[in-house]
């Protein structure tokens, strides 16, 4: 249910998102979850890994996640600069990103 989750919450009801028989009306097999609802869930379990404050976050999407899945979140070690990594079954990387001190 996390695409309907996200929806509410963000108001992107794209219907690639909200369900198996929508998304294939757009070419894919199942509904896959919002890029940035898994971004925003990568930062959130990263919490204690990024600093405080002042941090700029890049991301890039290789691979939808389709729903449901279960994904697997590995991560350089805390400090100013860092990367992150969500991979699914049979090692497809989903989502490459990575943290630094943001530019003033």
């Amino acid at each position: 249910d996390i695409g309907r989750q996200y929806a509410k919450v963000s108001g992107d009801y794209n219907p690639i998102h909200l369900s198996d028989s929508s998304a294939k009306l757009f070419g894919f097999p199942k509904a896959i979850a919002h890029g940035l609802w898994i971004k925003g869930r990568s930062l959130a379990a990263l919490e204690d890994h990024l600093p405080a404050s002042n941090v700029e976050i890049s991301v890039a999407f290789q691979k939808p996640v389709r729903l449901p899945s279960g994904v697997t979140l590995s991560a350089s070690a805390a400090g100013s600069h860092g990367q992150f990594k969500v991979e699914g079954a049979e090692g497809i990387v989903h989502v490459l990103g990575s943290w630094r001190p943001a530019s003033e």
